[in-house]
């Protein structure tokens, strides 16, 4: 199941919380983050859910891609 991701809970939270999932489209977490996804929104959590195209596991890249969406969450979740 990929360290932790994947359609199961690792520690059950006490309440439903925003959460933001990105990976590099050629990620080979790719396919745990999107099942990590539909799990959380099937608990009714608000998830954000995105695949940074043509991106494998390459933080420098991945956040060069990314760019604006990445701090536009945190903004968005904590109304900053």
């Amino acid at each position: 199941q990929g360290y932790g991701w994947g359609g199961f809970y690792l520690v059950q939270p006490p309440r439903t919380l925003p959460v933001h999932l990105a990976v590099g489209s050629a990620d080979f977490f790719s396919s745990y983050a999107q099942d990590s996804a539909a799990f959380l929104d099937g608990q009714g959590h608000e998830v954000w859910f995105e695949a940074v195209p043509g991106v494998a596991h390459n933080g420098g890249k991945f956040y060069a891609v990314l760019g604006e969406r990445a701090p536009a969450f945190y903004r968005r979740a904590f109304g900053k």
